[in-house]
């Protein structure tokens, strides 16, 4: 996905995402790659192995969250 998208999506300001990116990959879940286009160098984000994996355990933690909260509220 490419830096303008992200900055789109999440809100945030170039220094803040780029900052966010940099952590992200020294974590090893994104590889910034470094794309030359006729428009000039773009940043893009792809997620690892490693980052899908983190992806998908977080998304089931706030499956396992949310059948909780609904378990919590028919008592």
């Amino acid at each position: 996905m490419g830096f303008a998208t992200l900055l789109q999506l999440t809100s945030l300001g170039k220094g803040s995402l780029s900052a966010h990116l940099d952590q992200l990959e020294e974590a090893g879940l994104l590889r910034l790659r470094r794309v030359f286009t006729i428009a000039g160098p773009r940043v893009v984000a792809d997620i690892t192995p490693k980052g899908l994996d983190a992806y998908e355990k977080y998304i089931g933690v706030l499956e396992k969250l949310g059948s909780a909260r609904k378990e919590s509220s028919q008592d």
